[in-house]
């Protein structure tokens, strides 16, 4: 398992993560999109994602769902609860970001 997981488990959820499930219904009820800033102060889980088969965990998702096939823009939105619009952002703002890292701009070319 992770170490970034809050509730410290040894292994992925076998059940429903009750973290990521409070924060999926936090997001839920605001009853529209939040910024960056306001999800971070919701409660539960911030690596929470919308796939049940992983029982709501980013990190089973990761290793036990995603396994080596590439996720479109709307798979990411929808597991992340946001738009089509903030992925696509995020990927030009992480890309540019790379770019500029010096460390990192080896593994570009």
């Amino acid at each position: 398992m992770d170490k970034r997981c809050p509730r410290k488990l040894p292994h992925f959820p076998a059940t429903w993560c009750p973290q990521a499930v409070i924060r999926l219904r936090a997001i839920r009820n605001a009853g529209r999109p939040l910024t960056e800033e306001e999800e971070d102060l919701m409660p539960g889980c911030k690596w929470h994602c919308s796939s049940q088969c992983a029982n709501y965990c980013f990190f089973a998702y990761v290793e036990k769902v995603m396994l080596d096939k590439p996720l479109t823009d709307m798979e990411i939105a929808a597991l992340l609860s946001i738009t089509i619009e903030d992925v696509r952002k995020l990927d030009k703002s992480g890309s540019a970001k790379i770019r500029e890292n010096e460390e990192l701009r080896d593994y570009l070319e």
